[in-house]
């Protein structure tokens, strides 16, 4: 009985969620706005702002650093134009001590880490949501980094082909963007529009980072600066072809054993911003994953997925699709985008041969700017039955404060006829502000929750969760940064009887140096198991460069009921163009266990490198090695000994060839 009122309280406090009216105090002086020109000699991209064009660019400047809500210590300028064919950004970083400025990344689509960068950003629609967002940023190298609505496959051809250039100074240093209109998605204008955009800048220096039109720590987008009078061209219709083959030899390399393989992915847009993706027989087994962690987990652990055809459209698709529960794909389409200010839409099925069909659906609406709500489906079907998963959530914010929930239903049948069903709920209530905050959850799981393109680690308990975090910062002195969390949770299988309990606390210290000091300390409680939790330390020296570095970490405490130990020990060094890089897993509870890996790459030019994994550990050691040109527009080509992602060494050598046509 105590089960079915759990459940009608979480329905009720998720249908209040997807009511929230939303809405914001949006102060009108905060949002600034800046007059669209066009020009007719678009400026040579060479990071110099020396064209003539810029004389009679609007200009954006006075930039707030939002921790203080004070004029940045040093100031940005930004320049816009545009065309019939792009938008033209020019950016002058103003620098007190230019000798200090950080540049460090050299290769394009890598996220920036931990250096000085510029950015520009354009909300075409409006709608103030992060995933409608496109950035376009650099850094001092004019190395680029593009992140477009929706979420991209890292192909060049597909993100799209834009220009940067940066130039050091004796004031700073300057950026130049060329941005296509095509990479953008767009409504179909009727005549001049407006669009929110906005420029940003982080100092790694100070730690600074300022924003032209304000969004506040938090990042509130509904504040982002307003292009007004902007006349587009009509969007533009694109057809992607990317055929591959790859050829080779397994098996101790023996001719007799050579192996063939060709594909095919296919990329649509159409003027009316919907993509459809296309993929036969893709190439799964030649991309890196990532490698699960040896670290103690009571459940099974989540893990990212890198392949291409689900990386595409990602934010289009359900919170709860886990898509690396999808292992083999003979074939698969996705068709996604917006149909209309308010409202986009997410398709994906998937084909594996003598395996099932599965099939994954979103729809979003968003009534205002700060709320919205979501409707998932999903289904697998096979020779043995078919699973079917609904979900409907949403959230809102106003102020401050915000809420969100969602249920989730599913229903699996088999070829007998017997029907297992469950359902789950989850709401959240919060405060966000400049400095800290805090939030209070409830989550009910069924019993025997049937999973198959999910992630769930446990099910049939009822959970209560409370937590409060604060994170401050300081512009001067030898600290920088002071982040951490306390809180815990408590859990009840659903007849009453004690689950998990815990209470943890997190400090992470970070110093003007780049040293950083992490602690985390837990007291926990796991089923039949009352004295768990531990300790977990650490120290990083170079803690924001991600090419030269080291850092030690230090667990103790309890799991099951025994002694746990590990050590992690990481190291990275450049010299040049060679990155390095070594991580050491020593584990100890019930017996030893280990996993060290070591990496490799070597820039050869600017696009074709050579690169290698090992990992060496208790079930056995692996590695490969891979001569690549990537990332790049024309043609991109592998060369790749061994197999990336098994468990041990792999006598292969393949080659595989990708085109865009």
């Amino acid at each position: 009985m105590r089960g079915h009122v759990w459940r009608r309280a979480l329905l009720g406090a998720a249908v209040l969620c997807l009511l929230w009216p939303g809405g914001s105090r949006a102060q009108n002086d905060r949002v600034r706005s800046l007059p669209a020109v066009r020009t007719g000699t678009p400026p040579v991209i060479d990071g110099r702002l020396d064209d003539a064009c810029w004389a009679e660019a609007p200009v954006a400047t006075d930039f707030i650093d939002p921790l203080t809500d004070r004029p940045a210590q040093d100031q940005t300028v930004a320049r816009l134009l545009y065309d019939e064919r792009a938008i033209y950004v020019g950016i002058y970083a103003y620098d007190s001590q230019p000798t200090a400025i950080v540049a460090r990344q050299r290769k394009d689509q890598v996220r920036f880490s931990g250096e000085d960068t510029v950015a520009f950003s354009i909300d075409p629609y409006g709608t103030h949501r992060f995933e409608d967002r496109n950035f376009f940023t650099v850094n001092p190298l004019g190395t680029k980094y593009a992140r477009l609505a929706g979420g991209r496959a890292e192909k060049a051809e597909w993100i799209g082909i834009w220009e940067a250039a940066a130039q050091r100074t004796q004031e700073g240093w300057t950026v130049e963007m060329r941005i296509p209109w095509e990479m953008l998605s767009y409504p179909k204008p009727n005549g001049p529009v407006t669009m929110r955009i906005n420029f940003d800048r982080y100092q790694q220096r100070t730690g600074e980072r300022s924003w032209w039109s304000n969004v506040g720590v938090q990042e509130r987008y509904e504040y982002d600066g307003l292009w007004t009078n902007v006349e587009p061209p009509p969007p533009a219709e694109e057809l992607n072809l990317m055929p591959y083959v790859y050829f080779g030899g397994r098996e101790r390399l023996r001719w007799n054993n050579l192996v063939g393989r060709a594909g095919l992915d296919l990329r649509y847009r159409s003027r009316r911003d919907l993509t459809i993706l296309a993929t036969v027989n893709p190439d799964f087994e030649n991309v890196e994953q990532a490698v699960e962690s040896i670290d103690f987990s009571y459940g099974a652990r989540y893990v990212p997925d890198r392949r291409p055809f689900f990386q595409e459209g990602r934010d289009y698709f359900p919170f709860w699709f886990y898509s690396r529960s999808v292992e083999q794909v003979d074939g698969g389409l996705k068709a996604f985008g917006r149909l209309g200010p308010r409202w986009n839409l997410g398709l994906l099925t998937t084909y594996e041969r003598g395996g099932p069909l599965t099939f994954i659906s979103k729809l979003q609406f968003s009534p205002t700017k700060t709320s919205g709500a979501s409707f998932g489906y999903g289904g697998q079907f096979d020779g043995v039955g078919s699973y079917h998963l609904a979900s409907v959530g949403g959230g809102g914010r106003l102020g401050n404060f915000y809420s969100t929930g969602h249920l989730i239903t599913v229903r699996e049948r088999s070829l007998d006829g017997k029907v297992q069903a469950a359902s789950e709920g989850r709401v959240e209530i919060g405060y966000q502000g400049k400095r800290g905050g805090i939030l209070a959850s409830a989550e009910h799981f069924d019993d025997h929750y049937p999973i198959r393109f999910t992630y769930r680690p446990f099910d049939g308990y009822r959970e209560l969760e409370g937590w409060v975090w604060w994170d401050l910062e300081w512009r001067r002195g030898p600290v920088r940064s002071l982040f951490g969390w306390f809180g815990g949770r408590t859990a009840r299988f659903l007849n009453g009887d004690p689950f998990r309990r815990a209470i943890e606390a997190f400090w992470s210290l970070r110093f003007r140096n780049d040293v950083a000091v992490r602690l985390t300390r837990s007291w926990e409680r796991f089923e039949a198991f009352p004295n768990e939790g531990g300790y977990d330390l650490s120290l990083s020296l170079r803690d924001s460069d991600r090419y030269t570095n080291a850092s030690a970490g230090f667990v103790w405490g309890r799991r099951q009921d025994l002694p746990y130990r590990a050590v992690r020990l990481n190291g990275n060094l450049r010299v040049g163009n060679l990155n390095l890089g070594v991580e050491l897993n020593f584990v100890e509870h019930a017996g030893s266990n280990y996993q060290h890996t070591a990496t490799l790459s070597y820039d050869i030019t600017e696009a074709l490198s050579l690169g290698g994994r090992m990992v060496w550990q208790k079930s056995g050691r692996n590695f490969y090695l891979a001569l690549r040109r990537s990332g790049y527009a024309g043609v991109d080509f592998y060369l790749i000994l061994g197999d990336p992602n098994a468990e041990s060494f792999q006598q292969r050598l393949i080659g595989k060839i990708v085109l865009s046509l």
